[in-house]
């Protein structure tokens, strides 16, 4: 049992870095693994030091506080706690100095003014589709700015193109930007919604076309009908729900 366990973590570190040396030979800077934390503590800090790396996790804070000093030099932990137990992340501010991010799900000011005022987060992640648009988001990054709070918007493949063009003109008109998650869009949404805005050596840049610089191809999205999907439910062993 134990051969096949540490045969088990020398096949998950070997997968992990090769897999970080081909995201910095395609230009990423920086990397989330969604995977189990522990085994991944000693492959995170044989990292490069310029590579940028984030988990993220949703535990107790007692859990984050013994995990938090097994990683050295992450960008951030995503996450660490609920959103909503924000009496949670004092507890986690206490015993360690990674930076945290939070804030995908808040939707307006008010969500975060506690986090951001008290200065338990490093690292805001509200995005411009969740949190009220441009303007409203302007005012929860200009909110983080008098606490040095850096931006850090979420930018998974299930915000559209429209929605990343936004956020990148959002970007690079704040004085505390930090990190833009991207994750590429397939080809066909894409094509549903032609952009100028590109990502290319470890950077996105903004289009030069008026506007957000996104069309939508309606023709083209007709061809491709709603279908209601979401993500798998969460249960723990005994088959209560639990949040992600």
């Amino acid at each position: 049992m134990f051969v096949q366990r540490l045969r088990g973590l020398i096949n998950l570190h070997v997968a992990f870095t090769t897999l970080v040396a081909l995201l910095l030979m395609a230009g990423y800077a920086a990397v989330m693994p969604l995977l189990p934390l522990a085994p991944l503590s000693s492959s995170l800090n044989l990292l490069p030091y310029y590579l940028c790396v984030g988990v993220a996790m949703i535990l107790s804070a007692r859990s984050v506080q013994h995990l938090a000093g097994k990683f050295h030099r992450l960008t951030w932990i995503e996450d660490p706690v609920p959103a909503e137990l924000q009496e949670g992340f004092r507890l986690i501010r206490q015993h360690t100095t990674t930076p945290i991010a939070v804030g995908e799900v808040f939707n307006t000011i008010w969500d975060c003014e506690q986090l951001i005022r008290e200065q338990l987060i490093d690292y805001i992640r509200a995005t411009v589709v969740h949190a009220g648009g441009i303007t409203h988001l302007r005012r929860i990054f200009d909110l983080a700015a008098l606490h040095h709070v850096r931006s850090g918007s979420h930018g998974a493949t299930d915000l559209s193109p429209i929605c990343m063009a936004a956020a990148l003109h959002l970007d690079i008109a704040i004085p505390n930007f930090g990190l833009q998650e991207y994750m590429r869009h397939t080809p066909e949404t894409d094509a549903v919604f032609p952009h100028g805005y590109h990502f290319a050596d470890g950077y996105l840049h903004p289009s030069e076309e008026p506007g957000l610089g996104v069309d939508i191809d309606e023709a083209l999205a007709a061809e491709y009908p709603y279908q209601a999907a979401s993500l798998p439910v969460n249960r723990l062993t005994d088959g209560t729900l639990h949040p992600w």
